[in-house]
C-alpha cells in the first residue's frame, strides 16, 4: 500500500499485486464492495507515488482467483505492465457507487475525530473488517495507542462528514475496557 495519501478526487477500487499473462495484463487485489463497477468503466487511473494517477482505457476486465485481471490500452506486454506491480487501481471519487442513505465510504470515514458522546476519543485511522463479526473501528486514541470499537448501528450517534466528525453513544464501560492503557505488555 502506498504511504502517500490518495491524490484528492480519486479513490483506490483495487491494488495491483502481479503481473497475467504475456499481454500486459495486470491481477488486482480489489479494495471496493461493487466489483460489479468494472463492467461500466471504460477508463481506469494507476497511481504509484510519488507519481501523480495515469490514465489508461480500461479494454477489457475478468475475475480470476479473487483478483480482477484488466487489460489496459498501451500496456501490450509484460515489460510493459511489470512497473504497475504495487499501484493502486483508482477512478475518480465523481465515479462512486450510489450508496443507501445511512452507508457510508470507509475512505470517507477514515481521519474522522471520534467522540463518546461530548468526550473526544480519538482519530479514526482505519477500520477492521472481521469474519462473521461486526467492522471495528480502529481508533488512534488522543492519549497514544488504538482503540478497536464495534462499529454498529446502536453506538452510532451521528456521522457529519461535514465537519469530519464521528459521535457514538457507547455502552458504559466499553471505552474503559478498550483504552490503550489497558492492553497487556508486549514481550
Amino acid at each position: 500500500m502506498p504511504s502517500a495519501a490518495a491524490p484528492p478526487g480519486f479513490i483506490t477500487v483495487a491494488r495491483v499485486v502481479k503481473t497475467q499473462g504475456r499481454r500486459g495484463e495486470l491481477g488486482a487485489q480489489l479494495a471496493t464492495d461493487f466489483p460489479d463497477r468494472f463492467a461500466v468503466l471504460e477508463r481506469i487511473y494507476l497511481w504509484k507515488p510519488p507519481a501523480p494517477p495515469r490514465s489508461f482505457p480500461l479494454l477489457h476486465h475478468w475475475f480470476h482467483k479473487r483478483l480482477v485481471i484488466l487489460q489496459l490500452g498501451g500496456l501490450e506486454d509484460l515489460s510493459a505492465a511489470e512497473p504497475w506491480v504495487g499501484a493502486e487501481v483508482q477512478i475518480p471519487a465523481a465515479e462512486r457507487v450510489a450508496i443507501p442513505p445511512g452507508s457510508y465510504f470507509t475512505s470517507d470515514l477514515i481521519g474522522c475525530d471520534v467522540y463518546a458522546g461530548s468526550r473526544p476519543i480519538g482519530r479514526l485511522c482505519g477500520l477492521q473488517t472481521v469474519s462473521g463479526a461486526p467492522d471495528l473501528l480502529e481508533i488512534a486514541a488522543a492519549q497514544g495507542g488504538e482503540i478497536l470499537i464495534p462499529f454498529v448501528a446502536e453506538y452510532l450517534q451521528e456521522v457529519d462528514l461535514e465537519a469530519r466528525r464521528i459521535r457514538l453513544r457507547l455502552p458504559d464501560g466499553l471505552l474503559e475496557l478498550n483504552a490503550p492503557d489497558r492492553l497487556p505488555e508486549r514481550s
